[in-house]
């Protein structure tokens, strides 16, 4: 009490607005069921059985889930469904991406003196975070924890100092959290920890021998710890499938690995006028938002592929182009302005590191790789509220265009990620007749399977849609009835 008595009015209004903004989207995330495909296509029924929420035994996936379920990341699915099981609301599979977002902003906020609700508010400001902040998926927990090690490394190299002991652990953090999560980042992680081993030992250039002393050891060992960690799952896909990137095919210097899933995209994962274009333009074009918003109910939505498979703006979009050209034209201003060699450093690393995530496959589907926008919205917020650039109109321009973007998003949206509206997984199983139709005609002993049932097959898994004790299995088959095992009754949904 004694604490907060001390604090300054406006430190009082900053943690109060803050924690009012945190409340909303944890109310919402445990309100409010995550529809979206993945969701309800893979991540919760994987949270479901790994952590025996529905048996593996009566609930069986299809070849193309069942790959995903082997060779992906585990650890959210533990997490989320320890949250569920516990709680007993399978909403709570929501809370993770909640969690990251705030504890993003908490680490910021609390570790580099920024304003706890500007971190928020300049976050919620770029769509795919906002429309995702509430949601089951796991982009969002992997491309925080990233973003927020890359501010880290930035305090560091901005102190003019290695990076070492509190800012080491956030980034080791970091890197671990976001390989564990979506392994795209396994090898964005690794690029990442090789890039602080290479700054560390630039450091210590003049004194090269102090580098392996006594006091630094910690800080290897961590980096050591977190490299490990990192490939903890590929080292086991190795061992179990001979690919450490399983299930995605792929070949290095004649070696083929083997993956049900091939390494170039599919046809529908980008507008028709850009295929065959240079990943890179795609990138500029998503970000920039060029036809982004075509044919769209709702203008911004997760995935973006809420349009025909010929719309211009399949995938694109997700930034909202406004922001990306204030924030990179703030930035460019504050280089411009110091013009000291850190200022051209950082403009240097952040030029390469875009060319980068640019490149990286399916990069025009923002919410893979929004760890981008991220690091140059916080990177703007630290140089302006921090010591290296403290302008103070440029503060309020920054606190002023924050509030805009979100507001103008909440506006278009409606609301509808932010505000709890109370949708539960069993009332779409009633509103489907779930029990009538099909559940409360099966028998105990019989294999179904279920066929163009989309994300909803989960709702006829045994344990969740009826009594565990029923034993009847389901069979999950997402490409027609050739799926079908032999001796299995076809139920379809659309019939």
């Amino acid at each position: 009490m004694k604490r907060l008595s001390g604090l300054k009015p406006l430190t009082i209004l900053d943690l109060a607005a803050f924690c009012a903004m945190a409340g909303l989207l944890f109310a919402k995330a445990w309100t409010d069921m995550d529809y979206n495909w993945d969701s309800l296509a893979y991540h919760v029924p994987f949270a479901a059985l790994r952590t025996g929420l529905v048996s593996r035994d009566q609930y069986i996936l299809p070849p193309s889930l069942q790959a995903v379920y082997d060779g992906f990341p585990v650890v959210q699915d533990y997490l989320k469904g320890w949250l569920w099981k516990f709680s007993g609301n399978v909403n709570a599979v929501n809370l993770p991406t909640v969690a990251a977002l705030v504890g993003m902003c908490v680490a910021l906020a609390a570790m580099l003196r920024l304003s706890f609700s500007l971190c928020l508010i300049a976050a919620m400001g770029i769509p795919v975070i906002h429309v995702a902040a509430a949601k089951n998926y796991v982009d969002l927990i992997s491309n925080a924890a990233f973003a927020t090690a890359l501010v880290f490394i930035l305090d560091s190299f901005m102190n003019t100092q290695r990076v070492h002991g509190r800012n080491l652990v956030v980034v080791v953090a970091g890197a671990v959290i976001a390989a564990s999560v979506k392994p795209q980042f396994v090898i964005l992680s690794l690029c990442l920890l090789a890039a602080v081993v290479a700054y560390n030992l630039w450091f210590f250039r003049r004194r090269p021998l102090a580098a392996f002393e006594r006091p630094e050891w910690i800080n290897w060992s961590m980096i050591v710890v977190g490299v490990g960690l990192v490939l903890i799952i590929p080292i086991r896909n190795l061992y179990t499938f001979g690919n450490p990137l399983y299930p995605v095919a792929w070949s290095l210097f004649g070696h083929s690995f083997p993956g049900p899933y091939p390494a170039s995209l599919s046809a529908n994962w980008d507008p028709a006028y850009l295929r065959g274009t240079a990943q890179p333009l795609k990138w500029i074009l998503s970000i920039l938002e060029f036809h982004a918003l075509d044919f769209r109910y709702t203008p911004y939505t997760l995935g973006m592929a809420d349009v025909g498979p010929d719309a211009k703006s399949l995938r694109m979009g997700g930034y909202f182009g406004f922001y990306v050209v204030f924030n990179l034209l703030v930035l460019a201003y504050i280089v411009f302005r110091k013009r000291d060699r850190r200022a051209y450093l950082f403009a240097a690393a952040f030029l390469i590191g875009s060319v980068a995530t640019a490149s990286l496959p399916a990069s025009h589907e923002l919410r893979y790789f929004s760890y981008w926008m991220l690091l140059l919205v916080f990177a703007n917020i630290y140089f302006v509220f921090g010591s290296y650039f403290p302008d103070p109109t440029l503060r309020f321009v920054l606190f002023a265009a924050a509030i805009s973007a979100t507001t103008f998003i909440v506006m278009v949206s409606g609301g509808r990620y932010i505000v709890p509206v109370g949708e539960t997984l069993r009332a779409t199983f009633n509103g489907l007749q779930i029990k009538e139709k099909f559940v409360g005609k099966f028998e105990p002993g019989h294999v179904y399977c279920l066929v163009n049932w989309g994300q909803f097959h989960l709702l006829a898994a045994p344990g969740l849609a009826a009594p565990a004790e029923r034993p009847y299995t389901v069979q999950v088959a997402h490409h027609g009835r050739e799926e079908c095992r032999p001796g299995s009754e076809v139920v379809d949904f659309t019939r």
